[in-house]
C-alpha cells in the first residue's frame, strides 16, 4: 500500500468508528476512547494535508509528535477500559486498542529492521504490516456495530446465490476464534 492510501483508509475507519461510537452513545462508557478517536481523526487529517502539500520535513516532525500522543492516549484508553472491564463495550475497546498497540509496536520493530518503507521484495512485508495494522479498527467497528460477519450484505448475497454454501460455517469458525 502506498502511504497516502494507508492514511486515507485509516481516516475512513476513524470517521466511521467515531460516528458509530457517538451514535450509540458509547462515549459515556469510555470517554478516553472517544478522545483517542477524535485525536486520531485530527492527526490523520493533518498528516494527509501536510503530505499532499509536500511539507516533508514538517510531516516527519509532526509524525513523531503524533506517535507520542498516540502512545499516551492508548495507555489512557487501556487503563480506563481495564477499570470498566465489566462492560461489554470496554471489553471490545480493551481488545481492539491492545491489538492496535501491539501491531504498531511490531510495525516499529519491522521498520527498524528495514522491512517497511521501500519498494523491493521486502515491500511485501511492508504491505502486510500496513494491512494488518488496520485490522483492529475494522474489528472494533464490526463488534461495536453488532453486525455479525455472516450477516454482512455481500456475504449474505454469496450465500443466497449458492456461490459459497459453506461460507457461513467458515465465518462462524473465524468468529469463534476472534471472540
Amino acid at each position: 500500500m502506498k502511504p497516502i492510501v494507508l492514511y486515507l483508509v485509516a481516516l475512513a475507519l476513524h470517521v466511521t468508528l467515531l460516528w458509530l461510537f457517538t451514535h450509540f452513545h458509547y462515549y459515556r462508557r469510555n470517554p478516553a476512547f472517544w478522545l483517542w478517536l477524535m485525536c486520531g481523526l485530527g492527526v490523520n487529517g493533518a498528516l494527509i494535508i501536510m503530505r499532499w502539500a509536500g511539507e516533508l520535513r514538517g510531516f516527519y516532525s509532526a509524525e513523531r509528535g503524533a506517535d507520542m500522543l498516540y502512545y499516551a492516549l492508548t495507555a489512557w484508553v487501556l487503563a480506563s477500559a481495564l477499570a470498566g472491564r465489566a462492560d461489554v463495550v470496554n471489553q471490545i475497546i480493551w481488545r481492539g486498542a491492545f491489538a492496535s498497540l501491539m501491531f504498531s509496536v511490531v510495525a516499529r520493530v519491522a521498520g527498524n529492521f528495514g522491512l517497511t518503507g521501500r519498494i523491493s521484495p521486502d515491500g511485501i512485508a511492508a504491505n502486510a504490516i500496513n494491512a494488518i495494522y488496520l485490522a483492529p479498527a475494522a474489528w472494533m467497528l464490526l463488534k461495536l456495530a453488532g453486525l455479525r460477519s455472516d450477516q454482512h450484505p455481500l456475504i449474505a448475497w454469496t450465500r443466497e446465490s449458492g456461490f459459497a454454501p459453506r461460507l457461513s460455517d467458515a465465518f462462524g469458525y473465524a468468529r469463534s476464534i476472534l471472540t
